[in-house]
């Protein structure tokens, strides 16, 4: 517990850059492993967390041949040869990589195939967002939304547990249809997400979906939360909006595999 409190600390002086980790810990802290490593010459300190890609429904998912998903994070290089003594061996990994750094020294030893990378953004200070008196604000869930955002890969457990915890719904109708619709949700602690952004294909095109995520951002800064908007790299679209709209990114999240060659990623 008290390693946990430690490594918690840590990380929340970067509270947005890590809040991948910090997320993690706090909704599968009990079935991970960590580690916190700190050199005796210096104080420099590094962060291991391991966790089974059973634990996490997304993963187990998205993941199924692969055995553990490795977090990591460091203050000095020199740091980074004791990590890698605790990463476990014959196993398949999930490298999720928010260090630019991290993934150069694990190339050198891994062969790293590129799964998915996520961008994250958020709100420069002081900027605000329009909202559109279309878009419809709910704090219950809509079982006429449910639909659009099952079809970008959520789960309805999940979307009833972000509810559960306050989420509210963006959403634009038309002749009582919806649209488009978005989720704000708690991510950790301050930090709100934007995000199951689902735009009916043939309402595409029509600015409906920065009406919803303009509507979600400053809901969630007028609460005086941090927005975070996560988005799939390969999800151009989503990835025009957060530019066009203002907001800036943070982060770059890696996820790269690591495959036993003998079981050809079973």
């Amino acid at each position: 517990m008290e390693q946990a409190s430690r490594i918690i600390a840590l990380l929340e002086e970067d509270r947005l850059g890590n809040i991948t980790l910090l997320k993690m810990i706090e909704t599968y802290g009990d079935a991970m492993t960590s580690y916190l490593i700190q050199a005796a010459d210096n104080g420099a300190l590094g962060i291991l967390l391991l966790l089974p890609v059973e634990a996490c429904p997304y993963d187990q998912q998205t993941y199924p041949d692969m055995d553990y998903v490795v977090f990591m994070d460091y203050t000095s290089d020199e740091i980074f040869p004791k990590l890698i003594e605790h990463i476990p061996a014959a196993e398949n990994l999930v490298f999720k990589l928010h260090r630019e750094n991290s993934k150069r020294r694990l190339a050198q030893l891994f062969p790293l195939e590129n799964a998915r990378t996520f961008y994250s953004y958020t709100a420069p200070s002081g900027v605000e967002f329009s909202y559109d008196g279309d878009v419809v604000i709910s704090g219950s869930l809509d079982e006429r939304l449910l639909p659009l955002w099952l079809n970008n890969g959520y789960i309805r457990e999940e979307i009833e547990h972000y509810f559960k915890n306050g989420a509210f719904a963006f959403a634009v109708f038309q002749e009582g249809i919806p649209v488009s619709a978005t989720l704000a949700f708690k991510n950790y602690k301050d930090i709100w997400e934007v995000g199951a952004v689902h735009t009916l294909e043939a309402w595409r095109g029509r600015g409906y979906g920065k009406k919803v995520v303009c509507a979600a951002l400053q809901h969630i800064i007028n609460r005086g939360l941090t927005p975070r908007y996560h988005v799939l790299e390969a999800n151009l679209a989503s990835v025009r909006l957060a530019e066009s709209i203002g907001l800036t990114p943070f982060m770059k999240l890696e996820h790269l595999l690591v495959s036993l060659p003998e079981q050809g990623g079973r």
